[in-house]
């Protein structure tokens, strides 16, 4: 996102980017997660291996929620039509773990 003033808080603490054109919308593709920060000067007990393994989980998760119920469909290339989806981690802290974050993306009706 070059403009982060579409991205608004829920009252479930979830994320929703709520673009002009993004109704528009049926068929996403997920590119793979970016660290962005660096793990060396976190926090001393997340592997890479973690990381990877976390970094796996919330792709899978965030295909999961918006392949469900309103049937959009996930393909694995980017394409004409396709919403490109670009995430990545900010920071992660091993010793408090409360609670992820769904994310949820928004289409008028």
């Amino acid at each position: 996102i070059s403009d982060y003033s579409n991205l608004k808080e829920t009252e479930s603490n979830a994320f929703v980017y709520d673009g002009p054109n993004l109704n528009r919308y049926t068929v996403f593709y997920f590119t793979e997660g970016k660290l962005l920060f660096d793990p060396a000067e976190g926090d001393a007990e997340i592997t890479k291996d973690d990381l990877e393994e976390l970094m796996a989980y919330f792709r899978e998760k965030m295909i999961e929620e918006v392949t469900k119920d309103d049937g959009y469909t996930v393909v694995d290339k980017p394409g004409e039509g396709v919403a490109t989806v670009r995430w990545g981690l900010t920071a992660v802290d091993a010793t408090n773990i409360t609670c992820l974050l769904p994310l949820s993306l928004c289409r008028e009706n």
